[in-house]
């Protein structure tokens, strides 16, 4: 708010404060003295007075703190965004957040997490991811929103908000289940061409006599290296509790042991044979992968190839061991990496750490191929106990 306004607030008071003096027949010199300044004249020129005069000191506050100057998106999926967001003249960075929220007709929505993120510097960029959190149930029905608020706030103090900006975005949010794993190559080798090819039969070689050769030998030409094995046993059944020791595990620090230790700061895997959920149910076959003890740190398992029956169904229950109170949730995703090396997303879900969610993935459509399989989690704001377990994770057609 300019100052100016604040100015004409502070001469109205001083121009009714005689006003009010001459009216003054019950209190004492000394009762006026022990009031505050502000008390004094709220008495002298009304209640209302020192309201407008709260109000506009506070905006003037917060206008002072920093603001946020634009917001644009920069990556765009069905259930997630990427928004890059400018904010300037922030007077103590290192005590402010960012945040914000998605709205629709005004009113925010509780399907939706952003970010919460701290600043580090008055100004600059920083980017805040937006995901939707698709609720359990077997009927798909889109969402709508027509804005995002970005938001500042100093730390511990959520609801102070201050540098609002409000983002126009009219999007439908969510993806149909039938189109949720569609992102394979254009041409698909029909079911003949992923069989064992036979070996072409060859006419026998007739050997000719050379004449004795006279001068340098050529030179050997290296080896060829041997054909890779294929894969001939076709796979409806696996356990990924009993393989984990098979399985790939990394970090962003590079490969990491298994079974791993529960304190490496760099994240790890680890088998737990029975236990307990934070929602309090009990459980076998628990496979634990904690991220990287960072934020946004994660931790994936690639799993061997394997070459997929029929009508194969990947399903497991993810969730948090007991007594995962300080967790803020964490991002559980599953890949399928093809024989070129690229990967599909077939499952992801932000999971909070007082529920558990079922996982059942139809992979019908990668019958015949071989496949590699890999579980990721992301530990979304913060790594605190994010105790994330994979419970009986296996392959399976009922």
């Amino acid at each position: 708010m300019k100052i100016k306004q604040i100015f004409f607030v502070f001469c109205l008071m001083f121009f009714y404060s005689p006003l009010a003096n001459a009216q003054e027949t019950e209190e004492t010199p000394t009762k006026q003295e022990e009031k505050g300044f502000l008390e004094t004249l709220t008495e002298e020129v009304g209640s209302t007075a020192k309201e407008v005069l709260e109000e506009k000191i506070e905006e003037f506050k917060k206008g002072k703190r920093g603001k946020i100057a634009s917001v644009k998106v920069i990556k765009e999926e069905p259930d997630h965004l990427v928004l890059e967001v400018s904010f300037k003249k922030v007077a103590n960075p290192e005590e402010v957040y960012i945040t914000g929220e998605v709205l629709r007709a005004g009113a925010p929505l509780s399907d939706f997490v952003v970010d919460r993120l701290p600043l580090a510097a008055k100004q600059g960029f920083i980017q805040l991811n937006v995901y939707y959190v698709e609720p359990e149930t077997t009927d798909y029905a889109p969402v709508k929103t027509d804005q995002i608020r970005v938001y500042l706030y100093p730390s511990g103090e959520p609801d102070n908000r201050f540098g609002e900006y409000y983002l126009a975005l009219v999007r439908d949010w969510g993806t149909p289940p039938q189109e949720e794993a569609i992102t394979l190559a254009e041409e698909e080798p029909s079911a003949e061409q992923t069989s064992p090819e036979q070996p072409e039969a060859k006419p026998p070689l007739i050997k000719v006599p050379q004449p004795p050769f006279k001068g340098v030998a050529p030179k050997t030409p290296p080896a060829k290296e041997p054909p890779k094995k294929v894969i001939t046993t076709f796979v409806t059944r696996y356990d990924f509790f009993a393989n984990a020791h098979k399985a790939k595990w990394r970090s962003r620090y590079g490969d990491l042991p298994y079974p791993g230790k529960n304190n490496d700061r760099r994240g790890f895997a680890r088998p737990i044979a029975n236990g307990y959920l934070s929602t309090g149910n009990r459980a076998i076959k628990l496979l634990e992968t904690h991220p990287a003890w960072e934020p946004r740190g994660w931790i994936s398992g690639e799993y061997p190839v394997l070459l997929l029956g029929k009508g194969v169904h990947f399903k497991a229950v993810v969730g948090f061991l007991k007594g995962a109170k300080a967790s803020d949730g964490a991002l559980f995703k599953v890949y399928v990496k093809d024989d070129q090396n690229r990967k599909t997303r077939v499952f992801a879900r932000y999971v909070s750490p007082d529920r558990y969610v079922h996982v059942d993935v139809d992979l019908s459509r990668y019958a015949g191929k071989p496949i590699a399989l890999i579980l990721y989690v992301n530990a979304w704001r913060t790594s605190a106990q994010d105790w994330a377990v994979w419970v009986a994770p296996r392959l399976t057609t009922r």
